[in-house]
């Protein structure tokens, strides 16, 4: 048959059908509901793994999947209705599989190859397979005015056969794990300690205006909250998005006559006399903040500028510590996590892993309780404790030189990118400055019998009381550095402004209005370093005692260096040893991180106006300035 024949008579016998049952039928109560739905699952988790299976991820947090479902049941009509809507109660039985996939990228090394180095990742996937079984219960509100209905409801079902897989590979092929492969952890099986049994709560909204006779095509989005969790063993709840479309079947009865009302004949009567209508006072207070209208209890931005100008040097992420103390004793403490707060803040999606080490002598407490204060600080700076792990490593090793139990007494600052930022600034002078704020306040007055009195004032707990009066034209204000002063240095961060006008009219009515905004600080922070006339001094990279290669590179200075090279700067290369060892072991171990970094730069040791310059058994007396002699510095003339 031809499709303009089929999609003919499919219209004809929708409007048929609705006038046909608009005519001669009504709905009943009760209706008939099925229909499919994609659901989206959203996982929220905080685990690592399962017990007793291999380990296979720092910290899972979140993920997803697409499944299909489908839905049979019935809905009821209330006869009365709840806060003024109408309401019907939905029960449903629910078939879905609440399936989905972990994912994690870890950032575990560089690869050296040649004069390049790369990043290597470990990635850790978990999918697990969730067949579900849910009985809705629900209310359905239609909203009076519009074709929508808000679903609000709990949920009770089980999960049947819940499994999951694992695996972790490295981010190269050709790279391998201890075991010789590049994958590991790779697991499959029944979920440890899965609860068999799902409650939830839901809730949706959904378009009810496509009616077909006694059929009605409902489509419908949805959330379902999972109270439960996937598993007793771990932290891990399954929550899902639906997107589908439900039809409800309400079978027609006939409709009983009704008889036309006998409209009643309305006496005419005489039209009331109106009185005189007193003079109008209509009195509107308005103001504005650089040209915005300003409601009750608005608040507004105040710029202020912040500057300061420091020094920056470069150290490593690492912060040490005396024995069984809690406090670093690094001068620039402050300084390296100031500027490990603001690299997560100028990047969200990156994580911190806080590296605490203890000599096994030492107080097994104080490891805990260093990398909880230094977790502490970061939250108390705003920023997620979700994106802050801790891990903790008592080391147990006989050294030959008693020093290096001081080295052991330490905390480092590892990134999930895996690049570590080590500039770290000293400041040197700060000033503050305001951008200007003009408020404009200008009273609406609509005074028939004219206007006899009028005062305004405006009050600010910034300026102590008082900060300025206006007549009936108003008048306009600006909020400079003078204010901005008083402003950051008074204890609380926000000023109060109320505006108050008192108007009297001819026949003496009197009209009050007052307005009360806020003034917010944004402070802008604006760095600038302190030029030095001769050269740009900076650290490429440190390393561990003993050891030739780098565990922190300085990134901004290896490229730094690299076009200075390019441009043909003089360049002093610098590389050191602590004063730990024999003079000749020292000698050795010093050309050896002379050849790392020149590796690195991808240069040779002839290369024109480069000067390689050996400090090895530097005075080097806590373990702080000896990790700033396991070093190679650069030195580039400006």
């Amino acid at each position: 048959m031809n499709k303009n024949y089929i999609i003919t008579i499919w219209v004809l016998s929708f409007v048929f059908s609705n006038v046909a049952f608009s005519a001669e039928r009504e709905k009943t109560d009760l209706y008939f509901v099925g229909g499919l739905f994609a659901s989206t699952n959203l996982w929220v988790a905080d685990f690592t793994g399962f017990p007793d299976i291999p380990n296979n991820s720092p910290g899972f947090d979140f993920g997803v999947g697409i499944m299909p479902g489908l839905n049979i049941g019935i809905e009821k009509k209330l006869q009365k209705q709840i806060f003024g809507l109408p309401v019907r109660y939905s029960a449903n039985l629910r078939v879905t599989m609440l399936s989905g996939k972990f994912t994690e990228k870890e950032f575990i090394g560089y690869d050296i190859e040649d004069d390049s180095y790369y990043k290597l990742y470990s990635n850790h996937e978990l999918s697990a397979t969730l067949p579900t079984a849910i009985f809705e219960n629900s209310l359905v509100f239609k909203l009076n005015s519009m074709p929508i209905a808000l679903k609000f409801g709990a949920n009770v079902g089980t999960i049947i056969g819940a499994r999951f897989e694992q695996s972790e590979t490295l981010s190269k092929s050709e790279r391998y794990f201890e075991n010789g492969k590049s994958s590991k952890n790779e697991y499959d099986g029944e979920i440890t300690d899965a609860n068999p049994f799902y409650f939830g709560l839901t809730t949706g909204i959904r378009y009810e205006s496509i009616k077909a006779g006694p059929v009605e095509l409902l489509p419908e989005i949805a959330f379902n909250y999972s109270v439960t969790d996937v598993s007793s063993a771990v932290d891990w709840s399954a929550h899902n998005l639906t997107f589908g479309i439900t039809a409800a079947y309400n079978k027609p009865v006939p409709l009983a006559p009704v008889e036309e009302p006998i409209e009643p004949i309305t006496p005419k009567l005489p039209l009331p006399v109106v009185p005189e209508a007193p003079k109008k006072l209509d009195f509107t207070l308005t103001a504005f903040a650089n040209n915005m209208r300003l409601s009750e209890g608005a608040e507004v931005i105040l710029d202020i500028v912040e500057t300061y100008k420091y020094d920056e040097f470069n150290l490593p992420n690492t912060l040490y510590y005396n024995k069984n103390e809690l406090t670093s004793y690094v001068f620039a403490g402050d300084s390296i996590i100031k500027n490990a707060v603001l690299k997560m803040r100028r990047e969200p999606k990156v994580k911190l892993n806080i590296i605490s080490y203890s000599p096994k002598s030492d107080n097994e407490e104080v490891i805990s309780e260093r990398a909880k204060i230094i977790k502490n600080t970061f939250t108390t700076l705003d920023i997620d404790a979700d994106r802050i792990r801790i891990t903790e490593k008592i080391v147990d090793k006989k050294y030959k030189y008693p020093e290096l139990l001081d080295d052991d007494r330490r905390i480092e600052l590892r990134f999930s990118d895996g690049e570590d930022n080590i500039a770290c600034r000293m400041i040197r002078d700060k000033s503050i400055k305001a951008k200007k704020l003009g408020i404009k306040i200008k009273p609406e007055i609509n005074a028939e019998a004219g206007i006899k009195s009028f005062t305004g004032t405006v009050y600010s707990d910034a300026k102590g009381g008082t900060f300025a009066d206006f007549n009936a034209k108003g008048v306009e204000l600006f909020i400079d550095e003078s204010f901005a002063k008083v402003h950051t240095d008074a204890g609380s961060p926000n000023t109060q402004i109320k505006i108050l006008a008192d108007l009297t009219d001819n026949e003496g009515k009197v009209e009050k209005r007052e307005l009360q905004f806020t003034v917010i600080p944004n402070i802008i922070e604006n760095y600038k370093s302190i030029e030095h006339n001769s050269s740009k001094s900076m650290a490429i990279g440190f390393c561990y005692f003993d050891k030739s290669r780098f565990h922190t590179i300085n990134e901004d200075a290896v490229e730094y260096t690299k076009q200075a090279i390019k441009e043909g700067k003089k360049i002093r290369l610098i590389a050191m040893t602590d004063y730990l060892g024999e003079d000749e072991y020292n000698d050795k171990l010093v050309k050896r991180r002379m050849k790392s970094v020149l590796r690195l730069l991808g240069i040779e040791e002839e290369t024109e106006n480069i000067e390689l310059i050996y400090r090895s058994k530097q005075k080097s007396e806590t373990a702080f300035k000896r990790t700033l002699c396991r070093a190679v510095y650069v030195e580039i003339e400006i």
